[in-house]
């Protein structure tokens, strides 16, 4: 609204003084702004670059994704920032199906943690949207176990995930980070332990396989 008024000032020669000032705040104005100002808005611009981003034939394999994911908070508002990811999750697995393996494709593992970079009002948002499909979000965390942190208020999502959804030995990586960071609650821990050590075979910590589990192997065994 700002700068409409300093526009019509210009064009119908109002009283109000345009000068340098005026004229250097709107530069910063644009530069700030700049991915804004593109066909269809921001969010389509931004989703676009990420579909090109995971086209080998425009982008080279292994090229970060950062640069797009920083553009976010300039290009999409908090309020467009819900049906920006529901996009991005129908896009992502669309191309999970299409590179389908028992751990998601590192293209998709690396992009969803790297939105947690963002400001916490955005993380807030994407942590509602990947709740509200379990298997997707079970999917990444089994693939970059670490982000289980930022799920750490979702105490009903957290019980489901420890007590319904874990089922393969690699998910102790995930459980490992729940109890690294404190998510699950004390008067819960012990059914917990009980539960994964009931359900889920505990050959890992069997001596030949500490290669692979490593840390998470001896942190289980400290807690007994």
């Amino acid at each position: 609204m700002f700068w409409k008024n300093r526009r019509n000032d210009f064009a119908h020669a109002k009283g109000n003084t345009i000068s340098y000032p005026h004229v250097e705040s709107f530069w910063l104005f644009l530069q700030s702004n700049l991915p804004k100002f593109v066909v269809n808005g921001g969010r389509e611009f931004i989703l676009q670059g990420i579909k090109n981003h995971f086209e080998p034939t425009r982008t080279p394999v292994g090229t970060t994704i950062v640069p797009i994911i920083n553009k976010i908070k300039t290009s999409i508002d908090i309020v467009d920032y819900k049906e920006f990811l529901q996009k991005l999750m129908d896009f992502s697995k669309d191309y999970d199906s299409k590179h389908y393996s028992l751990i998601m494709n590192d293209n998709l593992a690396n992009m969803w943690p790297s939105l947690f970079q963002l400001p916490e009002v955005y993380c807030d948002v994407l942590v509602d949207i990947l709740i509200s499909d379990p298997s997707f979000c079970l999917r990444i965390l089994r693939a970059k176990h670490q982000i289980v942190q930022y799920f750490h208020r979702k105490s009903t999502f957290i019980r489901m995930l420890w007590k319904k959804d874990f089922d393969g030995e690699s998910d102790y990586k995930v459980f490992v980070e729940l109890l690294r960071y404190n998510i699950i609650p004390e008067d819960q821990l012990t059914e917990a332990y009980d539960h994964m050590l009931e359900h889920i075979s505990p050959q890992i910590f069997d001596e030949e396989n500490e290669w692979w589990f490593g840390e998470e192997v001896l942190l289980m065994k400290m807690i007994g």
